[in-house]
């Protein structure tokens, strides 16, 4: 598992994947657009979706035109339901078939929370929990 801060991060990455990763889906451009760039392989792209550090990034340019890099923003709610029904069909069968495996195992740590406890969940992604944060709003049973 792979953590940030960390000032040899860019080196860890490059252990795992030494030609580089295909795709970066990014939510803090304005903090790691120069990490993205030095791990991104050839003809990589870069994905954003928010932006933790403020409005505006700065990518360095020479670095992401000498490799092809294409950087792309995306909002969900402007894709269009085909889209987002076709995602959600691939992302299911993905994890169903083990394809892309979540869990500690796997370095994506899973933290549950029922939905009473909400504001726990937001605690624990403020104070930089690793994995994903869920909150099961029901009963499987119900």
């Amino acid at each position: 598992m792979l953590r940030y801060p960390d000032d040899s991060l860019a080196h860890h990455i490059r252990e795992v994947a030494p030609g580089g990763v295909d795709h970066v889906v990014e939510v803090s451009p304005g903090q790691n657009a120069a990490l993205d760039v030095e791990v991104i392989a050839n003809h990589g792209s870069i994905a954003y979706y928010a932006n933790n550090d403020g409005d505006d990034f700065t990518a360095p340019v020479v670095a992401s035109f000498a490799k092809n890099v294409r950087w792309q923003g995306l909002l969900l709610y402007t894709v269009g339901q085909d889209a987002l029904a076709a995602a959600a069909e691939d992302i299911t069968a993905a994890l169903s078939s083990g394809v892309l495996p979540v869990g500690k195992a796997a370095g994506l740590p899973l933290s549950w929370f029922p939905l009473e406890e909400t504001g726990a969940a937001h605690d624990a992604v403020e104070n930089g929990v690793t994995g994903k944060v869920i909150i099961r709003v029901s009963d499987e049973n119900s």
